[in-house]
């Protein structure tokens, strides 16, 4: 874990690919976001989906990875998941409705249903009740949808006012 790898010249923790993913980051919500596409290889940028509402669905899905400070490894989308279950204004089922109705749930599903996974699910699994309790220790629920002035706010103003701590996964398997 106290492996360290460069990102611009920076040290982060092994475990941490882009700066957003710290606890007090000056970045502004936007910059993270920014950040979170140049580090997340592979992801379709928002601005590349043609569907108007899965371009939404995802920008907001990918803006909740930033404000709690997770990338996109198996754990990490777990950790986001819960967080965003417990710890967002809005629904499990409007959350899983409005993933549905994305054109790329199909393919991220059929990544996520193979028998490797299965040690992974377990671990997700294990990692309800530490993101319960990072979600219950929040002042208020983060909105699904930020307004663009949040957009330009410091993280760490943001995520001191909502009470958000950053979550990584293999620190709460510890």
């Amino acid at each position: 874990m106290n492996e360290l790898h460069t990102v611009k010249d920076q040290h982060l923790p092994k475990h941490i690919r882009g700066h957003y993913q710290l606890q007090d980051s000056t970045m502004t919500l936007a910059e993270g976001l920014a950040e979170y596409y140049r580090v997340n290889p592979g992801l379709d940028d928002p601005k590349d989906i043609e569907n108007p509402e899965s371009a939404l669905w995802f920008r907001l899905h990918d803006t909740t990875h930033v404000i709690f400070g997770t990338h996109t490894g198996d754990l990490n989308e777990g950790c986001n998941d819960y967080y965003t279950l417990f710890g967002v204004e809005l629904s499990f089922m409007d959350y899983l409705r409005g993933y549905i109705k994305t054109e790329q749930s199909k393919s991220i599903t059929a990544y996520y249903f193979k028998w490797d996974t299965l040690i992974t699910l377990w671990r997700t699994i294990v990692l309800t009740l530490p993101m319960r309790r990072l979600a219950k220790a929040m002042h208020k629920k983060w909105p699904w949808q930020p307004t663009e002035t949040m957009y330009q706010t410091p993280l760490k103003a943001l995520r001191e006012e909502y009470g958000i701590g950053v979550a990584h996964p293999y620190r709460l398997l510890e």
